[in-house]
């Protein structure tokens, strides 16, 4: 018997070998909840690579690395940013695996100071070549990780491209300009992303009791616009039919253009709700931090407050009537206190280290 689990046993030193692409941290480091924090990383790899998270195990503790595109080398530290999603602060230790490097031999532009982390932006970000390279090696990095990417879109030539003003496009670049426009053409589908960062959440003060109002009245001509709005709202998953305590009115405000815009009357939730004091940018700051910058970038979200999801437990309070029924909110409405401190949380977190 001690024969045979002396076989059994492994020899000495028969360990894992350590991920040679593994990114760690260099120092212990707590992330509060809800927060965005800059942490120093190091890996053994040398030059350009792409920084991915685990997404299994990441997930797991809530915390997410933001992907970029880093030069590395053995002895150097570089920063990247990890953001807590959850609602509790997150530990992890020194030497801690956050991510992964993969090889990076893409079309790129540095865009940080030399002292900086180097991260570089790229304009194709993933081309189809490499595709299989970077699976393969992300496995390899972390075992066990086959579900950290969605699948991709399936080809539909009938996405249209969106216009782009070419005369400010240098004539080396249109042709990236028109790939990474042909990759992301399901952006233009009309359809609505989803944020999961931060969902929404309605805390009313104690002994709030449930408020309930009846619709207004509406002319013929408004009721189908209603109707229009109510029906495209559902087939967008922006809403969902409800039965909750909650409701109050909705009403149709006229644009400068001449259209209405459907609005739900939230002054007695408002009046109730525990306020979100999380700030929000001062335009002269924002003028400041541009600086002598000569390239500008602006990004408009589609419908960007119904990208934001919100929390399972709240959506009753969003409930509105009309004559075509009732209806709670699962993704963020317009017209509640705290929606743009939401919102611009949300923002904070997905571009936290562009900042």
């Amino acid at each position: 018997m001690d024969g045979e689990y002396a076989t059994r046993t492994p020899p000495i030193g028969n360990k894992p070998k350590a991920h040679i692409g593994a990114i760690r941290l260099r120092q212990g480091v707590t992330v509060g909840p809800r927060c965005i924090q800059e942490v120093q990383v190091g890996c053994s790899v040398k030059g350009v690579h792409l920084v991915r998270e685990r997404p299994v195990r990441m997930s797991r503790r809530k915390v997410l690395l933001h992907n970029a595109i880093v030069e590395f080398s053995p002895d150097t530290p570089r920063s990247l940013y990890l953001t807590n999603i959850g609602d509790g602060p997150v530990h992890l230790t020194k030497e801690y695996v956050v991510g992964t490097a993969t090889a990076y031999n893409g079309p790129l532009h540095v865009v940080a100071d030399e002292g900086g982390p180097r991260a570089v932006l790229t304009v194709e970000m993933d081309t189809p070549s490499k595709t299989d390279e970077e699976a393969e090696t992300s496995r390899r990095a972390e075992e066990g990780v086959d579900e950290g990417q969605p699948p991709p879109h399936p080809p539909d030539k009938t996405y249209p491209k969106p216009e782009v003003h070419w005369e400010g496009v240098p004539d080396a670049l249109r042709g990236d300009v028109d790939d990474l426009l042909e990759d992301y053409r399901t952006l233009w589908a009309g359809q609505l992303g989803k944020v999961d960062v931060t969902p929404h959440r309605i805390e009313v003060t104690s002994g709030a009791r449930p408020r309930r109002a009846q619709p207004y009245r509406a002319s013929h001509a408004s009721r189908e616009v209603i109707a229009k709005e109510v029906q495209r709202q559902r087939d967008l998953g922006v809403i969902e039919p409800s039965s909750a305590e909650w409701a109050f009115p909705m009403v149709l405000v006229p644009k400068p253009d001449g259209t209405m815009r459907f609005c739900v009357d939230y002054q007695k939730l408002n009046e109730v709700t525990v306020r979100d004091g999380y700030p929000l940018p001062r335009m002269d700051d924002c003028i400041d931090f541009l600086g002598d910058a000569k390239v500008f970038s602006t990004l408009d979200c589609n419908s960007g407050y119904w990208q934001i999801p919100v929390a399972d437990e709240d959506r009753d309070k969003t409930t509105f009537v009309c004559h075509e029924g009732a209806y709670c909110y699962i993704r963020l409405p317009f017209g509640l206190s705290n929606a743009p401190a939401t919102f611009q949380r949300a923002i904070d977190m997905i571009l936290g280290g562009l900042k």
